[in-house]
């Protein structure tokens, strides 16, 4: 036979199951398991998975610094009868009323365990629809039965803070993780500091060096300088570009002059090429005539 593994344990849990209905009244319906994050940042319940009853967390489920919230067996019932209450959803199977083991793990790491019991150690009062099994306080090691009381309240709490009806002597402690933030006097430090450093950019030093100020007043001439001078390049290129075309065009008028001239003395030499010809002709003709005659 294969010995079990021990279970993991998570060094320090955001959460912590805090409270247990396990025997309501009725036929169950009203049974709750409620968790509790006593850490100041809020937590990722996404992939955790429920032990002794059946539910995993779907991805994107959180639970915020100081809340509380359920999982419950009858959803529909539970909320008709506690409209307030944060929901999770709802488990498969029952919780027992005599006790068993109730924990919460991911990827294989417990985060919160209870192995509650009906009697002896544990109380004997949260039975028949009466109160439920509350931890006396948020930072109580739930792990002992020290730390376990019914509550106050027929029903229990679900939800919110609970409501034991004892202190729980011989309880201890277990602490949440927490992110440490700098005290007062240190941001007060820090603040002066950085004000200080500020003040020195700004200020002329002891060696004569040039203040933030005068730095950049020089480069904004500088930028101003620079771009006065590619205004006037545009400028003179554009003064460039109106020679060049004033040439362009006083080139082209003389062209099509010339041209217009060269067809004027064509056709004047055509006109007197043709009454030199019709001249000629006509001289031809009156010699004709006149030996004509003779003869």
């Amino acid at each position: 036979m294969i010995a079990a593994s021990k279970p993991v344990f998570a060094a320090s849990s955001q959460i912590r199951i805090t409270e247990i209905m396990y025997d309501p009244s009725g036929n169950g319906d009203r049974e709750f398991l409620e968790i509790y994050n006593g850490s100041d940042t809020t937590v990722n319940l996404g992939g955790m998975a429920l032990f002794g009853v059946d539910y995993t967390f779907p991805g994107g489920t959180t639970l915020g610094p100081g809340q509380y919230g359920v999982i419950v067996r009858n959803l529909s019932v539970f909320k008709s009868n506690n409209p307030g209450a944060r929901v999770f959803g709802q488990y498969g199977g029952k919780l027992r009323g005599g006790g068993e083991l109730i924990s919460i793990s991911k990827n294989g790491v417990v985060q919160t365990q209870v192995s509650y019991s009906y009697g002896g150690a544990w109380p004997s009062s949260p039975k028949d629809g009466g109160p439920s099994l509350s931890l006396v306080r948020t930072n109580a090691n739930e792990t002992q039965a020290a730390c376990w009381a019914a509550s106050a309240i027929s029903g229990g709490t679900p939800s919110s803070a609970n409501n034991p009806s004892s202190a729980g002597s011989g309880c201890s402690t277990i602490a949440y993780p927490k992110i440490s933030q700098p005290s007062v006097s240190n941001r007060e430090d820090t603040t002066l500091e950085s004000s200080e450093s500020s003040t020195d950019e700004s200020s002329t030093s002891q060696d004569g060096d040039k203040t933030e100020e005068e730095l950049l007043q020089e480069q904004a001439e500088e930028e101003a300088k620079i771009a006065e001078e590619a205004s006037q390049q545009i400028a003179n290129e554009s003064a460039a570009n109106r020679d060049q075309t004033r040439t362009n065009i006083i080139v082209a008028l003389a062209m099509i002059g010339a041209s217009l001239f060269g067809a004027l003395l064509f056709n004047v030499y055509r006109a007197v090429k043709v009454k030199i010809s019709h001249a000629k002709l006509m001289k031809d003709s009156k010699h004709h005539a006149k030996h004509e005659q003779k003869g």
